[in-house]
Formats: C-alpha cells, sequence, structure tokens
C-alpha cells in the first residue's frame, strides 16, 4: 500500500515538469524582426545643409518611395527657423544617435492635403494583426501665426482611406513646448490582407503649416494572448488520464 502511494506521488510530480515545459515552449516569443526600413529617416544623411529635399518617384530615402505633385524633405539636425529649434523626438534606445526626420510639407510648403508624402511596402502575412507607432511633431513658437506649426499626418494603408493624426490635439499642449518641436507619439493596429501591406504616409494639413514632421515609424506582429497551444494542451490531456487509470490500478491494488 506504502509503495503503491509512493508511486502515485512521484508518478503526480513527475507530471508537472512535462507540463512547465511544454507551456514555457508555447510562451516563447520569436525575436522581433525588423518590417520597416529606415522608420528615423537617418539615410541618406543630410550633410552639407540642413535639409535635403525629394520629389515625386524618388526612391533616394532608404526603404521609401515619394509620391505626390509636390516634395519631401529630410531634416537634419539642429535646425532653427523662426526661433524653433527643430530635433527629433527623443530615442528611447541608447546605442542609436537620431538627428533626422521627415517634413512632409517639403520646401515649398504647397502640397493639399493627402497628396505628397512617402510611401514603403512590407512584408506581412495574412490575417496576423500588426502594431504601427509612428510620432508627428508640430510647434507654436513665440504665438504669432507665422510661427505655428500645428502638424497633420495622414496615414493610408494598401490606398485605402486615409486616416488623420494631428498634433497638438489641442493649443494647450502647443504652448507647453513654446520653442521646440513638440512631438506626440501615436498608436494605429491593422490586419494584413496580403503578403505585401502599403504604408503612405501624407501631408495631413489642411491650411498652411511650414512643416508636417514625422519620425521614429516602427512596427511589430501584435503578440497573442498567452494562451496554451496544441502541444501543451495534448501533454494535459494525456496527463490527466495516465494519472486517473493511475489511481484506479492502486484502488484495484487495495
Amino acid at each position: 500500500m506504502k509503495f503503491f502511494k509512493a508511486c502515485n506521488a512521484s508518478a503526480i510530480r513527475s507530471v508537472f515538469p512535462v507540463l512547465l515545459a511544454g507551456f514555457s515552449i508555447a510562451s516563447i516569443q520569436s525575436p522581433a524582426k525588423a518590417l520597416l526600413i529606415n522608420g528615423s529617416f537617418e539615410a541618406p544623411y543630410v550633410t552639407n545643409e540642413p535639409l535635403s529635399s525629394f520629389w515625386r518617384g524618388s526612391q533616394a530615402i532608404t526603404g521609401w518611395e515619394v509620391v505626390g505633385p509636390g516634395e519631401v524633405s529630410i531634416i537634419g539636425s539642429p535646425f532653427v527657423f523662426q526661433g524653433i529649434t527643430f530635433l527629433p523626438p527623443p530615442n528611447e534606445r541608447r546605442d542609436q544617435i537620431e538627428l533626422q526626420w521627415l517634413d512632409l510639407t517639403g520646401v515649398n510648403d504647397n502640397c493639399p492635403p493627402s497628396t505628397c508624402g512617402v510611401r514603403q511596402r512590407i512584408a506581412t502575412t495574412p490575417g496576423q494583426l500588426y502594431n504601427l507607432q509612428f510620432y508627428v511633431g508640430s510647434a507654436l513658437g513665440d504665438g504669432y501665426a507665422a510661427s505655428t506649426f500645428i502638424s497633420t499626418v495622414d496615414l493610408s494603408i494598401n490606398g485605402g482611406p486615409s486616416q488623420s493624426f494631428t498634433n497638438p490635439a489641442s493649443s494647450y499642449e502647443a504652448s507647453a513646448f513654446p520653442t521646440d518641436v513638440n512631438w506626440k507619439l501615436f498608436a494605429t493596429t491593422f490586419a494584413a490582407t496580403s503578403d505585401t501591406t502599403s504604408l503612405t504616409f501624407f501631408n495631413g494639413n489642411t491650411t498652411y503649416s511650414a512643416i508636417s514632421a514625422l519620425d521614429n515609424i516602427s512596427i511589430s506582429e501584435a503578440s497573442p494572448t498567452s494562451v496554451p497551444g496544441p502541444l501543451p494542451l495534448l501533454w494535459v490531456s494525456s496527463a490527466f488520464l495516465w494519472s486517473r487509470r493511475l489511481k484506479k490500478r492502486i484502488k484495484a491494488k487495495r
């Protein structure tokens, strides 16, 4: 009797490491892949001037194609205009130095909303949900209309209707950053419908604005809620049936 009790306890204890191993394997996440190229617009590097402009059809911005009738500009740092210091958003990764950002209005500031911008096609998995993040920058300057830069960036996925992201959402946010660019982080999600997805960022300003600042675009696969996969569930059910059979044998021995 004591022997079978010992066997029962030992056998049941042996089940738990197997189950834990199964759940651990199911919970392992693959390393994050860089799905989008040059999301901080660090290439090409602006060297001789504070900015470089790129016109429709240009692919000189690594990973991106310029779309629309006008142009866009990569702005180097520090860039000062009408008393405002235009710096890129703070970077959370200490191993990188980011000095550039993209102005979707270009030098001439003459593109109608959702016409001038940049596009990139990325590899995706149909049905997979993706997280997309990016910064939009605006500035208030000295408070005069000539130096008020409220930025709106429009996003179109696969050529669909544009979704607008405006910074600042209120005048209070702009006044809190009177002489520097006020960067605001936006996030959205989308489900891929094919093995490639087109992301297009446009200047969305409906009125004149000297900047429509965009930077630090990143995309990642949305992680599903931790749910045991098929293999761990199979282990659980097998272990449960095995333990019940063992108990029945022990009772029969009694």
